[in-house]
């Protein structure tokens, strides 16, 4: 018969030796490649990272969900994962990502997007490069980043939408707001808090 103080002994032994060899593989230390050997640009994102643009815009990546290469190289996308995205923004890119609807050509000028990187070519649309990866093209009408309309209207969510993808809405000019649907608070002079 073994005593109990013996066997813990010999347990705590024989898992001792067991575990050495694991520890063992996570000891070793091996040369990391640099990030910039890892992330370096190819195709049409080397080309846009190659651009010596000054103006502040963003690209669109239309055939991949999720697409955050572009942050790497400190390119501004209108896509990629975030958690909270703002609802109004998902419809819209939403509705660009099915395979039957293109993004309308007023929602790229609206969303400052310059670039678009596509497997096909869009119409309204210049082509810049063409590699492996598919087609980049430049977006001639998109707006700066801050931009002032002529004039503005107040609308409902539904029906704003509804203008902006009409083919006569001009963003240059026009202006939609979309009305409040709470009462804010306001201090006694009426302003709102």
């Amino acid at each position: 018969k073994l005593r109990k103080d013996y066997a813990v002994y010999a347990f705590a032994l024989l898992l001792m030796f067991d575990l050495i060899p694991i520890d063992r593989r996570t000891m070793r230390f091996e040369a990391r490649k640099s990030p910039e050997a890892l992330f370096r640009p190819q195709g049409n994102m080397a080309y846009l990272a190659s651009l010596t643009d000054k103006e502040s815009f963003r690209i669109w990546t239309k055939d991949a969900y999720n697409h955050n290469e572009a942050a790497y190289f400190k390119l501004h996308s209108i896509d990629g994962y975030h958690g909270a995205k703002l609802a109004t923004i998902q419809k819209v890119l939403s509705a660009g990502k099915s395979k039957a609807a293109a993004i309308h050509q007023n929602f790229l000028d609206i969303l400052n997007v310059k670039y678009v990187l596509s497997n096909n070519p869009l119409p309204g649309l210049q082509v810049l490069n063409q590699d492996a990866d598919g087609y980049l093209q430049q977006n001639p009408g998109h707006l700066p980043r801050i931009s002032f309309p002529e004039k503005w209207v107040e609308m409902d969510a539904e029906h704003s939408f509804a203008a902006i993808m009409e083919n006569s809405f001009n963003a240059k000019t026009l202006g939609i707001l979309e009305k409040q649907p709470l009462d804010f608070p306001t201090n006694r002079t009426g302003e709102a808090i």
